[in-house]
C-alpha cells in the first residue's frame, strides 16, 4: 500500500519516547508471510517537542503535544494492526520512517526537518534541505501537521505531498472581496529564521499601503518579533487586517492562557478546519485500491514499478474515516477537504482553547457561509477598504541598453586596455632595469590577477543565475588574491635578504625557493575554499522591491555561510598582509621600496569595502560594486607600471638630452688645455646668505655627464632627472655640501643652484659610474628646512678619474678638509 494516511483518533502507548526517535523503524509481524516485501511511509511531526514527555504535568506546558503524540501513536498502532493481519496486505510489510518537522520549542537553526529527513534516509547531504523535496525524490507519500509553506501548494513540484490542515490564502477574496493581499512566508522550509530584522519587509508595506496581509509562519518562531515591529510602525490598526496559518506566539510563550503580549494578536484572523467527528470506528480499507485497480499487484508495490502512481490523487478517497473529516477526502490541492472555519482571535481562544468562528468556506464547493460578524483589531466589524490599486513593478537588470550598462562596458574596455597594455609593456622593456627590479614574475602574476578582477565585473550585466554568481566570486577573489600575495612575497623576500648577515648565494637560492612556494600555497587556499563552496551548495536569487522596480542580487544560503566567513576572513588577512610589508619595508632602499604602493592598495581596499557594507540597495547597486572592484583592479597597472613606464620615458628624454650635451661639451673643450681637475670661482653667486660672504670651492674633478633628481616624497610621483651643469663641494662651519647647477626644465637656459649636505651620504662605483646618495637631513627640522636629500648619478672618462672624485666627495662627508671660510647662514 502506497500510504497511511496519519491522523488517527485511535490512541496507542506502544512505544518509549525516552530515546530519540527519529530514523528508520522496521515493521514487526507474527507472521511468517509478511516477510515476503515491504513498503515504507513517512511520518513527519515535531518529535523533539514531546519525545521524553511521560506524565500529564509534561504535556501541561506544551499544548500542542498532546495532539501531535496522540497522531504519531494512532499512526503506529494502525501500522501494527496491519503487519499482524493476514487479511490486509497479506505478504507485505510495512515500515516507518520517522521525521523531524520544525520544531516549536526547539527551533535551532538547521535543526529542521530537512537535516532530520537526510539523515532518517541515510541519504547524502547533495540532495535539497527540504524534505519535500528528499522524500519526493525516493517517491515516498508523506504528510504532516501543519505544513503551510505555500510553494509546497505546487504538485508538479512535489507530487508525493499532502496537507493535514487547512488551505487558506486562497479562500480570503471571497469573504472580505480584497484584491490588494500582501502574503509573508518564510523562504527556510523548516519554519525558522535567524534574522529579527523586518524592517526592509515593513517599510515596503507601508509603500504600497497593503491592507491585507497573510503571515505564512509557525505559531513559536520569529514571526511574532515580525509583528510586535508591525505594530510599532503601524501596521496593526482598524485600517489592516491580518490573517495568520498560526498564531505568532512570543518563542516563551507556554501556549495556555492569556497576557498582555497576546494583545496585538487581537483581530487577526486565524483560519482552522472544522472537526467532523466520526460515528463509526476508525478504520482504513488498505485493500481498496488492489480491488480496485486489479493490474496491480503487491510484487508491483514491492518493486517499485507504480512509484509513479503515488501521488496524492490515488488516495485522495480512500473511505478512511478520521478524526477530522469523515471520511477523509483530500481536494485538488492535495489538502485535507475540511472546511476552512474563520476566526478573529481574541482572549477567548488562549484560554478556553477553542473560539467560534465567523464564516466557513466548504473546501470542495468553495462556498462561503456567513456565521457572525468578525471583529477587527480595535473593536471594529467592517472590513476596511482595499488599498490602492498596487504599483505596476518591472524587472530592472543590467544590460547593454541601459546607461549603466554601457559605462560598465566602457570601464572593462578601459580596465582590459590599460591592463593588457601594462603586460605587454613589461615584457617588452623585460632587460630595462626599471622593470627589472619589479621581478617579472611578479609583475605578471599580479596583472593577470588585474585582468581577472575585471572580468569579474562583466557578471554583473544580465539576470543573475547559479552559475553567474558563482563565477563573480571566483574571478573577483582570485583576482584579489594573484593580485596581492606576489607583492606580498616580493616584499617579505627583499626584506629578508636585505636583513640578512649572510650573502651566501645557496641559501638566498633556498630562500627563493620557500618563497616561491609559500606564495603558491597562499595563492591555492582561496581555490580550494571555492571548490568545496562551489560543489557543495548553490545560490538563491534574492529579489529587492525598489520604487516600482524590482531588483536582483546573488543570495547565501544559510550553509554557506561558514565558507564565506571564511574567505572574507582570508582577503582581509591579505589587505593586512598589505599594511605589515608597508611597515616592515619603510627603510628598505628606494630602489625597492614600495612601501607607498602596499599603502594605498590596503587603503583603497578597506575603504571600498566599507562603502561596499553601507551602500544601499537600489538600481544603480550593481554599477556601484562594479566600479568599486574596478578601481582595486587598476592599482597595481596604473600606479606600480606607470610609474616605471614615466621613469622609462624620463631617463629616456635625459639620456638624448646628455647626448646632446656630450657633443657640445666636447666641441668646446677641443681647445682647451686637457686636464682633468680646475677650479671654480664662486664669488659671484648669490647662495642667500644672511651675511655676505665669499664662499670657497675645492679642485674638483668635473665628470664628463652628471645629472641629480631629488627623492620622492611618494613612490606614486616619481621625482624627474636633472642635468647638473656644474658642481662643486663648499664648506661653511665645519659643514660639507654639494653645490649643483641644474636648468628650471629641460627646455630652459636658466640656471638654479642647489646645496645638500653630504655628511652620512653613501658612495657606489662601478667602473667609470658613479652614484652618490646624500640622505635627507632631519637635524634641522626645528629650524623649519628639511633636506629630502638627492641622487647623483656621474660618468667620467676612465676609471681613475671617478676614484678621484668619490675620494673628494667622501673627503667632504667626514668634514676632514680644512675650513675655507666662516659665516652664519640661512638656507632657505
Amino acid at each position: 500500500m502506497p500510504l497511511i494516511l496519519l491522523l488517527m483518533a485511535l490512541p496507542g502507548y506502544s512505544q518509549s519516547f525516552r530515546d530519540p526517535i527519529i530514523g528508520f523503524y522496521p515493521g514487526t509481524s507474527t507472521l511468517p508471510s509478511k516477510r515476503l516485501s515491504n513498503i515504507t511511509i513517512a511520518i513527519m511531526l515535531p518529535y523533539k517537542s514531546f519525545w521524553n514527555l511521560t506524565t500529564p504535568n509534561d504535556y501541561a506546558n506544551c499544548s500542542i503535544c498532546p495532539w501531535m503524540r496522540e497522531m504519531d501513536s494512532a499512526a503506529e498502532l494502525v501500522v501494527n494492526q496491519i503487519n499482524n493481519s493476514s487479511d490486509i496486505l497479506p505478504n507485505t510489510m510495512v515500515n516507518i520512517v520517522r521525521v523531524q518537522s520544525w520544531d516549536q520549542r526547539l527551533s535551532v537553526p538547521g535543526d529542521g526537518l530537512g537535516g532530520a529527513a537526510v539523515a532518517a534516509l541515510e541519504l547524502v547531504s547533495k540532495f535539497p534541505n527540504i524534505t519535500a523535496g528528499v522524500l519526493g525524490q525516493f517517491q515516498i507519500p508523506f504528510s504532516g501537521g501543519v505544513q503551510n509553506l505555500p510553494v509546497l501548494s505546487n504538485k508538479n513540484n512535489y507530487p508525493y505531498f499532502f496537507r493535514t490542515t487547512y488551505s487558506a490564502s486562497e479562500d480570503v477574496q471571497r469573504f472580505m472581496n480584497a484584491n490588494h493581499i500582501i502574503v509573508l512566508s518564510y523562504s527556510s522550509y523548516n519554519g525558522y529564521s535567524t534574522d529579527i530584522d523586518f524592517s526592509q519587509i515593513l517599510g515596503e508595506l507601508k509603500r504600497v499601503e497593503a491592507r491585507y496581509i497573510i503571515l505564512c509562519a509557525q505559531g513559536w518562531s520569529n514571526s511574532y518579533s515580525l509583528v510586535v515591529q508591525a505594530k510599532n510602525m503601524n501596521l496593526i490598526s482598524p485600517n489592516h487586517v491580518w490573517f495568520v496559518t498560526n498564531p505568532p506566539y512570543p518563542q516563551d510563550y507556554s501556549g495556555v492562557g492569556d497576557e498582555p503580549r497576546l494583545d496585538i494578536l487581537h483581530g487577526m484572523v486565524y483560519p482552522n478546519y472544522n472537526f467532523a467527528l466520526p460515528t463509526d470506528p476508525n478504520s482504513i480499507e488498505i485493500a481498496r485500491l488492489l480491488k480496485d485497480r486489479k493490474d496491480i499487484t503487491v510484487d508491483q508495490l514491492n518493486d517499485g514499478s507504480l512509484k509513479h502512481l503515488m501521488t496524492h490523487k490515488l488516495f485522495a478517497n480512500t473511505s478512511f474515516k478520521g478524526i477530522s473529516l469523515n471520511p477523509m477526502l483530500l481536494d485538488s490541492n492535495g489538502d485535507v477537504a475540511a472546511d476552512t472555519v474563520f476566526l478573529t482571535l481574541n482572549a477567548t481562544f488562549w484560554i478556553q482553547a477553542f473560539q467560534a468562528g465567523f464564516g466557513q468556506v466548504n473546501k470542495l464547493t468553495g462556498e462561503y457561509k456567513s456565521l457572525a460578524d468578525p471583529i477587527f483589531y480595535g473593536g471594529g466589524t467592517i472590513p476596511p477598504p482595499d488599498g490602492p490599486p498596487a504599483t505596476l513593478l518591472f524587472p530592472f537588470v543590467l544590460t547593454f541598453g541601459t546607461y549603466q550598462g554601457q559605462i560598465l562596458i566602457t570601464l572593462i574596455s578601459i580596465g582590459y586596455m590599460i591592463t593588457i597594455g601594462s603586460l605587454v609593456f613589461i615584457l617588452h622593456q623585460r632587460k630595462n632595469s626599471a622593470i627589472k627590479l619589479l621581478n617579472i614574475p611578479c609583475a605578471t602574476a599580479s596583472l593577470i590577477g588585474s585582468f581577472l578582477s575585471v572580468t569579474c565585473t562583466m557578471f554583473f550585466i544580465g539576470l543573475p543565475t547559479d552559475r553567474s554568481c558563482n563565477l563573480k566570486v571566483w574571478f573577483g577573489l582570485m583576482g584579489f588574491t594573484l593580485m596581492t600575495v606576489p607583492i606580498i612575497i616580493r616584499n617579505l623576500y627583499l626584506w629578508v635578504v636585505m636583513n640578512l648577515r649572510t650573502t651566501k648565494k645557496n641559501f638566498i637560492k633556498r630562500l627563493k625557493l620557500v618563497a616561491i612556494c609559500f606564495g603558491t600555497v597562499l595563492s591555492l587556499v582561496p581555490a580550494v575554499l571555492l571548490c568545496y563552496w562551489t560543489n557543495e551548495h548553490s545560490y538563491s536569487l534574492n529579489s529587492f522591491v525598489y520604487r516600482d522596480m524590482i531588483l536582483y542580487d546573488c543570495g547565501l544560503s544559510h550553509s554557506k555561510s561558514v565558507f564565506a566567513s571564511l574567505l572574507v576572513a582570508y582577503e582581509t588577512l591579505l589587505t593586512l598582509g598589505l599594511l605589515i610589508c608597508a611597515y616592515i619595508g619603510r627603510n628598505v632602499s628606494i630602489k625597492y621600496n614600495e612601501s607607498t604602493l602596499l599603502l594605498f592598495l590596503s587603503a583603497i581596499t578597506a575603504l571600498l569595502a566599507i562603502a561596499l557594507t553601507q551602500m544601499g540597495v537600489d538600481e544603480s547597486s550593481p554599477l556601484k560594486e562594479s566600479i568599486c572592484i574596478w578601481i582595486v583592479s587598476q592599482i597595481i597597472p596604473v600606479v606600480q607600471i606607470g610609474s616605471r613606464a614615466l621613469e622609462i620615458f624620463r631617463n629616456h628624454n635625459l639620456r638624448d638630452l646628455l647626448i646632446s650635451r656630450t657633443s657640445q661639451n666636447q666641441r668646446t673643450n677641443s681647445n682647451q688645455p686637457k686636464g682633468g681637475k680646475s677650479k671654480i670661482s664662486l664669488a659671484n653667486l648669490s647662495l642667500n646668505f644672511t651675511k655676505r660672504v665669499t664662499p670657497m670651492a675645492y679642485l674638483t674633478n668635473i665628470p664628463t655627464v652628471m645629472c641629480y633628481k631629488l627623492k620622492s616624497k611618494s613612490m606614486i610621483i616619481d621625482p624627474i632627472w636633472r642635468v647638473v651643469h656644474n658642481v662643486a663641494i663648499c664648506h661653511l662651519h665645519k659643514k660639507s655640501w654639494v653645490l649643483l647647477g641644474a636648468p628650471v626644465s629641460l627646455y630652459e637656459d636658466e640656471i638654479v643652484y642647489q646645496c645638500f649636505p653630504l655628511e652620512n651620504s653613501t658612495f657606489e662605483v662601478k667602473g667609470t659610474l658613479v652614484s652618490v646618495f646624500t640622505p635627507p637631513n632631519d637635524k634641522w627640522k626645528e629650524e623649519g628646512h628639511v633636506f629630502r636629500g638627492c641622487e647623483l648619478r656621474c660618468e667620467f672618462g676612465d676609471e681613475t678619474e671617478a676614484i678621484s672624485f668619490v675620494n673628494q666627495m667622501k673627503e667632504g662627508s667626514t668634514n676632514n678638509a680644512t675650513q675655507i671660510a666662516s659665516a652664519s647662514v640661512s638656507m632657505n
